[in-house]
């Protein structure tokens, strides 16, 4: 017997999953007025949203010690800080 043919497959699940992101997108956005989103978009005041961030993302780095500390080895050795900090950005998305 031979193997299934498994790039036939992987390219249907593909298409599929394009063919429903475009659809999900269509109807996310088929009554959207763009001009006037965009204008609301170049209207926004910046200070507020950049300060609305920063404080978001303030708790990301004091939160890595903390699973550094919960994730150590059986040798006492502490997981890279990057991998943790992705990981809790991932999370609170």
């Amino acid at each position: 017997m031979t193997p299934p043919d498994r790039r036939g497959a992987r390219a249907l699940q593909i298409t599929i999953g394009v063919a429903v992101s475009a659809l999900l997108v269509w109807l996310a956005f088929r009554h959207t007025d763009f001009a006037a989103l965009w204008s609301h978009v170049r209207s926004v005041d910046v200070l507020p949203l950049r300060l609305a961030i920063t404080l978001a993302t303030i708790p990301f780095p004091l939160r890595v010690p903390r699973w550094q500390l919960l994730l150590r080895a059986a040798d006492g050795a502490a997981p890279p800080a990057r991998p943790l900090w992705q990981a809790i950005a991932i999370g609170f998305a």
